[in-house]
């Protein structure tokens, strides 16, 4: 509804780090007001911006955004940032 909203008031795609924040603040305003986490579930946003090209962002549920060349969320979380790293560093970016 973000997006969709965004896009009907100024025309244009919204930033990925854009909506990333937006989902963030709503979660630490609810985190803040309702002494609870509304939201038990980190989210992964992904997309590809006008300006920086392909983007990653993982929100989590007290608020926080952080920028990613490459994310894992779940379980396995740190198996797969482990993997992931190790592959990063093999592709030298």
């Amino acid at each position: 509804m973000e997006a969709a909203s965004y896009m009907n008031q100024l025309g244009h795609f919204i930033p990925v780090d854009y909506l990333a924040q937006r989902i963030a603040d709503y979660n630490q305003i609810n985190t803040q007001k309702a002494m609870q986490r509304v939201f038990g579930v980190e989210t992964i946003v992904a997309g590809i911006d006008d300006e920086k090209g392909p983007t990653i962002y993982k929100v989590d549920p007290a608020g926080f955004f952080y920028g990613y060349k490459a994310v894992a969320s779940g379980v396995k979380e740190q198996d797969a940032m482990n993997y992931l790293e190790k592959i990063y560093k093999k592709k030298g970016g």
